[in-house]
């Protein structure tokens, strides 16, 4: 693959990416709640499922990415960044859920059962 080439795929990439980077800054448990309380209930749900799906399509392009510069040792390094860029949101994403869903839930022995109470 020549350099022209090269330039245009990772073009592509950032073009198709960079937008859904500002998605994940500041997602947090705080924030979910803040929505929940706003909005409405399905506010935090809502807002997930629009992060997973940018998440998706960033995966799907960092794909596309690897495949075309595999073979390419001098892009070995921003490919790895990218990816860790990747974990890190998706990591972000998935605490915040699981954080803000879990949140005032209790597990309350019940017999042989497990019961879950909420004050939501």
């Amino acid at each position: 693959m020549n350099s022209r080439d090269l330039n245009a795929v990772v073009t592509e990439y950032e073009r198709a990416t960079r937008p859904h980077l500002p998605l994940f800054e500041g997602l947090t448990i705080d924030r979910l709640n803040e929505l929940e309380e706003l909005a409405d209930s399905d506010a935090p749900s809502t807002l997930i499922a629009e992060r997973l799906g940018a998440l998706d399509l960033w995966q799907q392009q960092l794909r596309t990415l690897g495949e075309a510069v595999q073979d390419v040792p001098a892009l070995r390094p921003y490919l790895t960044g990218e990816r860790a860029a990747w974990r890190t949101a998706y990591a972000r994403t998935t605490a915040a859920f699981t954080g803000w869903f879990f949140d005032g839930w209790t597990a309350q022995p019940d017999s042989d059962d497990t019961t879950w109470e909420t004050d939501r």
